[in-house]
């Protein structure tokens, strides 16, 4: 939740700064991009204590063992 309100939040600051309307680097920009970078800091505290999940492409692919009997004519 807090990067999808941090992140427009870090554009309009950027905006506003373009525009001449707040400072730049000033207290208002900073307040602005502090949702954008505790959303970055939470996520790679969770990365780092839960881990990344293994994909399955990179799986190996399962081991069939054939049926002799199955393809013999007789």
């Amino acid at each position: 939740m807090l990067g999808l309100i941090g992140g427009p939040l870090v554009c309009l600051a950027g905006i506003l700064v373009i525009y001449d309307i707040i400072e730049a680097g000033g207290p208002l920009q900073a307040v602005m991009t502090i949702p954008e970078a505790l959303w970055e800091l939470s996520l790679g505290i969770y990365l780092v204590v839960k881990g990344f999940r293994p994909s399955p492409i990179l799986e190996a692919p399962p081991r069939v063992i054939p049926d002799p009997s199955v393809g013999v004519s007789g």
